[in-house]
């Protein structure tokens, strides 16, 4: 099953995190994607990585999180996989938070990186993966959830 791990700003201590939080008008500074037994996105200053869940998700009250049973787990850690090692896009986070797009197609912050895994399983395919955030992961895979409780 998928998982969408969402981590809450007013739990991190640094700056930075409370600063996307407040830019974005979200409580969340970061996502993951759960996939099995591996927490993935991509994280500052590594990049792109697949880490197992009990090393990023330790302290769970400091993370909400969305189920999407409907997205298939292998296309999901494929895409990471594929991906795995590719820089953080630290200019992104600049721009994001200026309201732009992010201009670097090689490099990702964890929201670009969590949303286009979700589009490799088939989902998303609205949501340009270069504005995204975590606060807008959020409402997509909230979107995303409701609609499969409707449907079945």
């Amino acid at each position: 099953m998928i998982i969408i791990a969402l981590k809450k700003a007013e739990e991190k201590k640094n700056w930075l995190s409370k600063f996307i939080g407040w830019r974005t008008y979200s409580p969340y500074s970061h996502v993951e994607v759960l996939v099995g037994d591996y927490a993935c996105s991509s994280v500052f200053p590594k990049g792109v990585r697949i880490a197992p869940v009990d090393r990023v998700v330790v302290n769970k009250h400091e993370w909400d999180f969305i189920p999407l049973p409907f997205v298939a787990e292998e296309p999901v850690l494929e895409w990471f996989k594929a991906h795995e090692g590719r820089p953080y896009d630290t200019r992104s986070l600049v721009e994001i938070l200026a309201g732009k797009e992010s201009s670097d197609p090689a490099a990702f912050n964890c929201a670009e990186s969590v949303v286009s895994s979700i589009q490799a399983a088939g989902y998303l395919g609205w949501f340009d993966a270069r504005r995204a955030h975590p606060e807008a992961v959020a409402l997509a895979a909230r979107g995303l959830l409701e609609g499969y409780h409707c449907w079945s």
